[in-house]
């Protein structure tokens, strides 16, 4: 599910301290997890057949959009969908293409 990648990415910038200051798993963990727009573009569109329109909407603005049509379409999903709407807090914070 689209919440699964989004939630995947939050997981992924989320550092402990401890990992903050050990500069061996921080780069771990960067070279195995760091978001990549063009995988996340691509995993979207494999939830189009499931989520129909609202997956290729996010696709759609990742494509000819800028970065704050994506983020208005992630948030859309997230809300119509019925998650968190913190979620969307995270969201804006970050840069998706």
């Amino acid at each position: 599910m689209i919440i699964d990648l989004i939630l995947n990415r939050i997981d992924s910038d989320a550092y402990s301290p401890r990992e903050f200051y050990n500069i061996d798993l921080i780069l771990d963990r960067i070279d195995s997890d760091a978001y990549s727009p063009r995988e996340f573009y691509k995993e979207v569109q494999e939830y189009g057949g499931v989520f129909g329109s609202i997956a290729w909407d996010i696709a759609r603005a990742m494509d000819v959009g800028a970065e704050e049509d994506v983020k208005r379409e992630l948030c859309r999903y997230v809300l119509e969908q019925g998650y968190n709407p913190q979620i969307c807090e995270y969201i804006n914070s970050v840069n998706w293409l």
